[in-house]
C-alpha cells in the first residue's frame, strides 16, 4: 500500500501561531485522514455564567440571581403489597396522620371538620379507606365509621375533608367531625389512631412509585405468588446480579459505598425498607454522547449510572416476570440526601438560535446552585447572549436565574464542547 504524504500548514504558514490555530489545523487532519468528518457548525454553547461572570456561591454569583433554597426534611412511604395471583402486585398507599391535632373538630376555630396530612396529594373526589380492617372503636374519629370508605375534597395542599359519597365531595358537603375528648378541640379519640389508605382497586397494580430524593419506602409485603419481593437497578425485569442488595450493583447506581442498603429484600412477608438516601436521581436521558462517556465505562455495559446515563429503579418478583413497576427517583434538597441533586432545564430555540439543554446541580447541605452541565450541542447563538431560567423550573419558587452565554465553534459533527462548566 502506497503511503501518501501531505502537509497542513498551521495557520496558512503565517507565523505568530496561537492554540486555535494549531487546532484548526489538527481538525484538518484529521477530516483528510477521514475521521471527525462532517459538516461544521457554529454558534455552539460551551459555557454559561452569572450575570458578573461568577458561579461560585457568595461572591455577587449566582446566589444574587436564585438565592439558596431551605433544605427539608425527608417523608416516608408506606405501602402494602398484595400478590394478585401472579400477574401483579397491589400497591395501596397509607397515608398517616400522625398527630391527634390533625383531625379537628368542627368546633376549631380555623379548621372546622379538616384533617391534616402534609403534602397529602389528594384530588378532590378520590375514594380513601379509613382504617382498613379496623375495630378499635376507642382508637376512632368521631364522626367516622371504621373500615369504610370516604371521598375527598381538597382543601389545600395539606388540608381536607372527607364527604360520604362522589356526589357530596363534588358538592363540597362535608362530614362533620365532632369533638373526640383527646385533645382541645381535636375528633380523634385516643393518641394512637388509625390512619387512610388506597382503596383495593386494580388501577394500583405494579404502580410506579414517585418518591423525591432522601424520602424512605416502608413495603409491607404479602406475597402469596411463590417468589419473592425483590428490588433492583439498572433494569427492567428480576436480575439477580443487579439487586439493590449487590454491592457490585449499589456502588454503580448509589454513591459508592455509602448507599443505604435496602432491608429484608428477597421477602415473601414482612417489612421491606428503601432509603433514598445516597442513590442517584432516576435518569432516562444520557449526560454524555457513547463517544465522550469513559471507555471503562462504555466497554462494561452494566457500569452506566446517572454520571454518564440511564439510571432505573424497579420493585419485582424473583419468579413472575409480570408483577413489577418502576421506582422514580426525583431530585429535591432534604437532609436525608447525601448527593447534590440536579434538574432539567431546556431554553428554547429563538430566532436563529437552537434549544439548548442544562443540568442545574444544587448543593444538598445549603441549597444553592453547584454547577451547570451543558447537554446538547447547540448551534446558532452569539457570543454573550442573555437567556431566563424560571426558579420554579430548578428547585425554587418565583426566584429567576439569569445566565450569560459564552460560545465556541465545532468544525465537524463528531467533535463536541466543552461539558463540565464550573465547580463549587
Amino acid at each position: 500500500m502506497a503511503i501518501l504524504r501531505s502537509v497542513v500548514d498551521v495557520n496558512n504558514g503565517n507565523s505568530g501561531w496561537t492554540k486555535e490555530n494549531v487546532i484548526d489545523a489538527l481538525e484538518t487532519v484529521f477530516a483528510n485522514l477521514g475521521m471527525h468528518g462532517g459538516t461544521g457548525i457554529s454558534g455552539v454553547p460551551q459555557w454559561v455564567g452569572s450575570p458578573t461572570g461568577s458561579l461560585t456561591y457568595n461572591t455577587g454569583g449566582f446566589d444574587t440571581a436564585s438565592r439558596d433554597l431551605p433544605i427539608t426534611a425527608y417523608t416516608s412511604h408506606y405501602y402494602t403489597v398484595i400478590s394478585q395471583g401472579t400477574t401483579a402486585y397491589r400497591m395501596l398507599k397509607e397515608h398517616r396522620v400522625t398527630s391527634a391535632y390533625y383531625f379537628y373538630a368542627d368546633t376549631d376555630p380555623t379548621h372546622p371538620n379538616e384533617i391534616r396530612i402534609d403534602g397529602h396529594g389528594f384530588t378532590t373526589g378520590q375514594a380513601v379507606h379509613w382504617a382498613p380492617g379496623g375495630t378499635i372503636e376507642t382508637q376512632n374519629v368521631a364522626g367516622l365509621t371504621l373500615d369504610t370508605i370516604y371521598y375527598i375534597i381538597v382543601v389545600d395542599d395539606d388540608y381536607f375533608k372527607l364527604a360520604a359519597n362522589a356526589t357530596d365531595a363534588a358538592n363540597d358537603t362535608a362530614i362533620t367531625l365532632s369533638y373526640g375528648g383527646w385533645a382541645s378541640t381535636s375528633a380523634l379519640k385516643s393518641n394512637t389512631g388509625y390512619n387512610f389508605r388506597d382503596i383495593n382497586d386494580a388501577s394500583f397494580d405494579n404502580r410506579t412509585i414517585n418518591i423525591e430524593s432522601g424520602d424512605v419506602i416502608y413495603f409491607a409485603v404479602d406475597d402469596t405468588s411463590g417468589g419473592t419481593f425483590n428490588l433492583c437497578g439498572g433494569t427492567d425485569d428480576y436480575d439477580a446480579n443487579k439487586l439493590l442488595t449487590t454491592p457490585s450493583w449499589r456502588d454503580i447506581v448509589g454513591s459508592p459505598g455509602l448507599a443505604a442498603i435496602p432491608t429484608n429484600d428477597n421477602i415473601s412477608s414482612g417489612t421491606c425498607t428503601f432509603n433514598g438516601a445516597y442513590w442517584y436521581q432516576s435518569e432516562n436521558e444520557k449526560n454524555l454522547p457513547d463517544e465522550q462517556i469513559p471507555i471503562d465505562f462504555r466497554s462494561n455495559t452494566e457500569k452506566i449510572f446517572s454520571n454518564y446515563g440511564l439510571t432505573k429503579y424497579i420493585y419485582c418478583s424473583s419468579t413472575e416476570s409480570a408483577m413489577k413497576g418502576e421506582i422514580v427517583i426525583s431530585p429535591a434538597l432534604q437532609n436525608n440526601s447525601g448527593i447534590d441533586d440536579y434538574w432539567k432545564y431546556t431554553v428554547p430555540a429563538s430566532g436563529g438560535r437552537s434549544e439548548l439543554k442544562l443540568r442545574i446541580y444544587r448543593d444538598h447541605l445549603y441549597g444553592h446552585i453547584q454547577q451547570i452541565l451543558i447537554n446538547s450541542i447547540g448551534s446558532g447563538w452569539s457570543n454573550g447572549e442573555v437567556f431566563t431560567i424560571p426558579g420554579d423550573q430548578i428547585g425554587g419558587s418565583m426566584s429567576m436565574v439569569f445566565l450569560v452565554l459564552m460560545l465556541g465553534d465545532i468544525h465537524y459533527q463528531q467533535q463536541m464542547p466543552q461539558h463540565l462548566v464550573v465547580l463549587k
